[in-house]
């Protein structure tokens, strides 16, 4: 049986850069969790962070909604990682809808439950 492929949205932008480097880090500790457990991960997050690191420039939703919303749409499933800031997060907000219009299972993680 083909693993699901899904995509993991969590919160991410903040104006304290500490907390937005927090959720860089929790967000790959699921990802690897997840991917434990058999499936196939897409972060968002760990690919754009680490892309706007390496171009020394922070682009915005806008920007990245192009990109993720492809990935969204190929996905089996979103998962919503619940880091604080979850429900606020315009970015986790347009994906979650993304994903109700496109059919897709939603999946609520809270980070207790897989330890990040």
């Amino acid at each position: 049986m083909k693993p699901l492929f899904i995509y993991l949205a969590c919160p991410y932008t903040h104006d304290d850069p500490d907390v937005i480097l927090q959720r860089f880090y929790r967000v790959n500790k699921a990802a690897g969790v997840l991917m434990d457990r058999g499936y196939v991960v897409f972060s968002p997050i760990t690919h754009s962070h680490t892309i706007e690191v390496a171009m020394e420039r922070v682009k915005p939703w806008d920007y990245w909604r192009i990109q993720d919303f492809e990935l969204l749409r190929r996905s089996d499933a979103l998962f919503v990682l619940m880091l604080d800031g979850w429900r606020e997060s315009v970015g986790v907000s347009d994906e979650i809808n993304y994903a109700r219009e496109l059919n897709l299972p939603i999946t609520y993680i809270d980070p207790k439950d897989l330890d990040v």
